[in-house]
């Protein structure tokens, strides 16, 4: 184990020897030799140093020069400790202690339903303890009260650590991290490895963004990005509003985000970026964005998506929404031509409920096509279309609205009667 105290020196221990050096690590002093082994080593603020030595507790105020013993198991080892500013501490040895007054005495706390295997916490009253079984409780009052946590998919839970208040990591065959508190748990990802790196043998978060994995029968890992994708993007919707478009969308973390390009397209057309959103950099706090877009039409059909741009220029897209943009007519309908008579043009409206291909045809009264036009695809809503028949003879006529569904390939015949009077 590696620690960084004052900025200017380190503290590195390994099984029974206590190392320091500068942060060039040009030279590397021993500080005190140990007769036992060194399960865990805690160094606080103002320099005083606690060391989990087999079954003994040692202290030391003057910079590992000298120790002396607080605490004495009389069966087991010390393998962890935990020591706050305010004289609050936490050590385990498959059952956890508690001492107020800075190591003096130690209290064991009555948290049995198994054995712990491991634990942290982040300040003096909150925490998390792993269990035999697998079994993750937390406390926020100072280990009085344990509740038990339930993460889907989570097991052979191992290990757990506590970057601060927010951002909490938990270890199994999976690892999971939260950066709310504990509200919400994500799966992190590791580079090659689908199902997660195994069993933790430690974690450390140096900030929000930046930290190291070791698995016990496996790589290091080093992580730029909590462990989770660059831009964690939570969720996307559109929603039609009157005469616009809403578009809504979520991070609940971000790192080197430059920004969001918004993309749009109509159904069987090709992708426009319409606008750009910046980003917020690197953040690990949840963030909403919004934008609205005026420019479309309505009725349509409408399909958004986002592309996420870094920094250095690499990019991701956002999955595909859908927004019907305008009235949805009920029932295929066509309302009878106006004027009528006419001469020499008139207009039909007809409306769609579905996504159509439309042809409309006007027949004289042998049944004979004297006109065609061509709608092609057009999606739900209402519509209109002026014909022209100033060649044609005065007489009775039919005009017929074809409308195929896109779908279900099943035609559908909209006619009516009209007169042209010259």
């Amino acid at each position: 184990m590696i620690w960084q105290f004052p900025p200017i020196r380190f503290y590195i221990h390994s099984n029974n020897s206590l190392y320091a050096s500068n942060l060039a690590c040009d030279t590397i002093n021993t500080v005190t030799s140990f007769f036992t082994s060194v399960a865990d080593l805690e160094i606080l603020p103002n320099g005083d140093m606690w060391v989990c030595a087999s079954r003994n507790l040692l202290f030391s105020s003057d910079h590992g020069q000298s120790w002396v013993t607080r605490f004495t198991l009389t069966s087991g080892d010390f393998y962890k400790i935990r020591m706050f500013a305010d004289g609050t501490g936490y050590v385990i040895d498959g059952s956890i202690y508690k001492t107020t007054d800075h190591g003096n005495t130690w209290t064991k706390l009555g948290f049995n339903p198994y054995s712990i295997f491991d634990f942290d916490f982040y300040d003096r009253n909150n925490g998390f303890v792993i269990g035999s079984y697998g079994k993750i409780h937390r406390t926020r009052d100072g280990g009085i009260y344990f509740e038990q946590l339930n993460l889907a998919g989570m097991t052979n839970t191992n290990a757990v650590f506590c970057l601060d208040s927010l951002n909490i990591f938990i270890s199994g065959t999976k690892v999971y991290s939260t950066y709310d508190g504990g509200m919400i748990w994500k799966e992190n990802l590791f580079e090659g490895i689908p199902a997660g790196p195994g069993n933790m043998a430690a974690l450390h978060m140096f900030d929000h963004s930046n930290g190291i994995y070791v698995g016990q029968h496996a790589p290091i890992w080093r992580t730029y990005n909590r462990g989770n994708t660059p831009v964690e993007l939570s969720s996307f919707s559109a929603v039609s509003l009157g005469n616009k478009v809403a578009l809504q969308w979520t991070t609940e973390t971000e790192t080197n985000n430059m920004g969001f390009e918004i993309e749009r397209r109509y159904k069987h057309s090709d992708w426009k970026t319409i606008t750009f959103s910046k980003g917020s950099g690197t953040s690990t706090r949840k963030i909403y964005y919004g934008y609205d877009d005026y420019e479309p039409k309505a009725p349509c059909i409408l399909y958004y998506r986002l592309k996420q741009i870094d920094y250095n220029g690499t990019f991701e897209y956002s999955k595909e929404v859908e927004v019907i943009f305008g009235e949805v007519p009920e029932d295929y309908a066509i309302q009878q031509n106006y004027p009528n008579p006419f001469n020499p043009s008139t207009k039909i409206n007809f409306s769609l409920p579905e996504e159509n291909k439309v042809v409309i045809r006007v027949f004289n009264p042998m049944g004979e096509l004297v006109q065609e036009i061509n709608r092609g695809t057009l999606s739900h809503g209402y519509f209109e279309q002026d014909i022209e028949m100033g060649s044609n003879p005065s007489g009775m006529y039919f005009c017929q609205v074809l409308c195929t569904n896109t779908k279900t390939e099943r035609t559908k015949s909209l006619t009516i009667k009209m007169v042209l009077m010259k």
